[in-house]
């Protein structure tokens, strides 16, 4: 009680409870907060309900489509082999012959899909919509989290608000159609910023703050350690409990770091970390991984993300004083654990846009805090029925549809036809390679490797004649030629590839 007696006085509320200043007081909070589904007649629940059956129709298209990330497709194909016993906890499986384990990511994220996948389609994990319902399922987790949040910082109703907010921006829609593992990445960063806002004054809370920590950088690596300022931004500027909010963050970073140590002192833990690094966070800070894309990619989409999110706060109802007066602290120490999302990330020179994930909710809530919605009164039940009848027409229209910029599923489809066995080749200066491979594995559980020292038994697919020992048999899509071993046979034809 001590920290929200805290946070009501840093707040302006008057002391004394049932005083005619309180009264008065109360009465001005319901004034601001009188935003829909407050005393305006409609239930938030059904706006909310509008808002996820637009955003399911959005998503509906890209959802039924067999169209997937290359990073989505790759933690697909890892958790596949790891849900058909292949590898293990701390020795991931990769299904690239020349490439013996998968070292890129920590291992957590991967073994809870591949719980997922064996959950819903057994040891073969061939149903190609089960990433995507996971990455529904995730987001439906962090969205319900972000909700929490936002009603235990504002005490409002209007809990559509944030995830109204949400939907709005790109770079959310993108990580959850794509599996990336910021998904349930945020899941964890929301779940930690949540006991962080009950961390000041409470061990309990605290100790559950670190928990969410560790297990978040279990599936992401260092990005997930920035929750651990939260219970000191929290404490400081929302309650002006400067020395206990820092001495909660203090220690979780001391039980964060605990806990790392205790899992290191395990050797295969070890190694696997050690493996991690060596691929991914040294190489990338060292410039030995050439970057796709720069700082200023990252803040041009932090910007536009936030500057939709923005314009449709001030569309929705503006800042008006009598709200953001009341919220600002709370507003500006959940901005101020955002920024400790993202900024970090331009530490590194190597960005993507779906990085920024973690911190959007944390955005949208801040936003949703300075904000005073004011909606009519319209069926929103049955415009929620509409979008969602319409979100359904637009998945059975779009399911299994291949993408335009797509052709390495059509080649895919192309060689599974033909029976060529359980491994492939194929030539690294194809056009995007790894795409190719990654589809023949997930959607035809066929193996590949690295063309251009294939076994003289093996077939290859190259825009040119990989050894004097193949022959053409037959055109691919998008420029490329199967070639085969000279003198073996194509199974849907039987004819012999010759000179």
């Amino acid at each position: 009680m001590r920290f929200y007696n805290d946070v009501c006085r840093v707040a302006g509320c008057p002391d004394g409870i049932g005083s005619i200043d309180s009264f008065v007081w109360g009465r001005r909070m319901v004034a601001a907060e009188n935003a829909i589904g407050g005393n305006s007649g409609t239930a938030p629940t059904d706006v909310l309900l509008v808002v996820a059956a637009a955003f399911f129709c959005y998503l509906a298209a890209d959802l039924a489509g067999l169209g997937l990330g290359l990073d989505g497709l790759v933690y697909a194909n890892v958790a596949k082999l790891l849900a058909a016993g292949e590898g293990g906890f701390w020795s991931l499986p990769y299904y690239i012959d020349d490439r013996p384990a998968f070292v890129e990511q920590p291992p957590l994220g991967i073994w809870l899909l591949s719980g997922w996948l064996f959950a819903v389609d057994g040891l073969s994990g061939h149903a190609l919509w089960a990433e995507k319902a996971y990455s529904l399922t995730l987001a439906a987790l962090w969205a319900t989290l972000a909700c929490r949040l936002y009603r235990a910082l504002s005490g409002r109703r209007d809990y559509w608000l944030p995830i109204a907010l949400l939907a709005l921006m790109p770079a959310a829609s993108y990580t959850l159609k794509n599996n990336f593992l910021e998904n349930a990445l945020t899941v964890l960063t929301s779940a930690a910023c949540l006991c962080a806002w009950r961390a000041p004054n409470s061990g309990r809370w605290t100790v559950l703050t670190a928990l969410a920590v560790l297990l978040a950088v279990g599936i992401k690596g260092p990005v997930g350690l920035f929750p651990l300022a939260a219970p000191w931004l929290f404490g400081w500027l929302a309650a002006g409990q400067f020395q206990a909010g820092l001495k909660s963050s203090l220690a979780a970073c001391a039980l964060v770091a605990a806990g790392l140590s205790a899992m290191l002192l395990h050797p295969p833990a070890f190694a696997a970390a050690e493996a991690y690094w060596q691929s991914q966070i040294g190489p990338t800070f060292a410039g030995e991984r050439l970057p796709d894309h720069g700082r200023a990619y990252l803040l041009g989409h932090l910007g536009l993300n936030l500057g939709l999110a923005g314009l449709a706060a001030l569309v929705l109802g503006g800042w008006r004083e009598t709200g953001w007066k009341v919220r600002w602290r709370q507003a500006g120490a959940v901005l101020a654990v955002a920024l400790c999302a993202a900024l970090p990330l331009l530490v590194s020179p190597r960005h993507y846009r779906h990085y920024l994930l973690p911190s959007l909710p944390l955005f949208a809530i801040g936003l949703s805090l300075l904000t005073t919605p004011r909606l009519p009164r319209l069926p929103y039940r049955a415009l929620a029925c509409v979008l969602a009848f319409a979100g359904c027409l637009r998945l059975a229209y779009n399911w299994q549809a291949i993408p335009e910029n797509e052709p390495q599923i059509v080649e895919a489809q192309m060689l599974e036809g033909m029976n060529l066995g359980e491994t492939i080749a194929v030539c690294a200066n194809t056009h995007r390679p790894e795409v190719l491979m990654a589809y023949l594995f997930r959607h035809h559980g066929i193996r590949s490797t690295f063309a251009p020292m294939p076994a003289p038994n093996v077939a290859v697919v190259c825009a040119v004649r990989p050894s004097p020992g193949h022959g053409a048999g037959r055109d691919l899509h998008d420029g490329l030629k199967l070639w085969l071993p000279r003198g073996q046979a194509l199974a849907e034809t039987d004819e012999r590839v010759g000179d």
